[in-house]
């Protein structure tokens, strides 16, 4: 994909990863279009960024996906890209019931949404010289968090998807990309409901939430714990130390005198006693 000269189309372009491409496209000299629900965001945005159009949508509506659609062609005849980027990451247990409007709600976003748009404008890309569309899945698309069940059931979809929407346009001019992000410091993350790090001191809940979500998202590595016995594994997509301490300083685990040591070499095996923790 080239890097210039495009006309760009992001969805859930208020924030995070769809704000970052945004205005790291508009940096580049690309005319950049965001769709976004709320127009105090979108107002935001193309302030902080003069040049940036913004457009209201909401990926839930396909009505409002296909006027949109007509509306972005007929404004923007040079649009070639279009970010699939819209997206939500409620948490969902698996363990109890279903909250069966919550999980439509976020198959309907995290799935149909990028499957519409692409529809919606997939004959107007075919007529362009070089088009391109790209689709934001996740790391959890290839290996789900069990506390996020369903979004990541979502995120392997669109990896599917986009596998075969590539193949199926291999002989256009629109080639099919995916972005599959690892956890990110975004709104996305905070508003999953595990995640507060600049909340007020946490609850028993949110403590069990975070020790949970500790050990079932990440990597794993050694840090010593001064409230347990001996090493805690902190399993996480996360290796930054600051970002390892932040977490460790929210939950009240954290020395100042006591550092990160190097990541461990590979360990083969892990394996989880809950008595081992106070975290729960």
């Amino acid at each position: 994909m080239k890097t210039s000269g495009n006309t760009i189309f992001i969805t859930g372009g208020t924030s995070g990863i769809g704000r970052g491409l945004a205005e790291a496209f508009h940096a580049k000299g690309n005319k950049v279009i965001i769709g976004g629900r709320r127009k105090a965001l979108l107002d935001e945005v193309a302030k902080a960024n003069p040049g940036i159009e913004t457009v209201e949508v909401d990926v839930n509506d396909p009505a409002q996906i296909q006027s949109v659609s007509q509306e972005l062609v007929r404004k923007y005849p040079a649009l070639n890209v279009l970010i699939n980027n819209a997206g939500v990451m409620p948490f969902d247990d698996v363990t109890g019931p279903l909250d069966d409007a919550a999980a439509v709600s976020m198959i309907t976003t995290n799935l149909l949404g990028p499957v519409r748009f692409s529809g919606a404008l997939i004959e107007h890309l075919k007529k362009q010289p070089d088009a391109v569309i790209i689709n934001n899945s996740s790391v959890a698309a290839f290996i789900p968090m069990a506390m996020f069940a369903l979004y990541s059931a979502t995120k392997a979809a669109v990896h599917s998807y986009t596998l075969s929407h590539r193949f199926a346009l291999r002989d256009t001019s629109v080639s099919v990309l995916e972005i599959a992000p690892p956890w990110v410091d975004t709104d996305l993350v905070y508003k999953s409901g595990v995640i507060e790090i600049d909340a007020p001191p946490l609850s028993e809940e949110l403590k069990k939430r975070w020790s949970y979500f500790i050990r079932k998202v990440y990597e794993t590595d050694p840090l010593t714990c001064p409230k347990c016995q001996g090493e805690m594994r902190i399993i996480s997509f996360i290796d930054q130390p600051d970002v390892v301490k932040k977490i460790l300083q929210h939950l009240g685990l954290w020395e100042e005198s006591q550092a990160p040591p190097e990541r461990h070499p590979a360990i083969k095996e892990l394996t989880f006693d809950p008595s081992y923790s106070q975290l729960i």
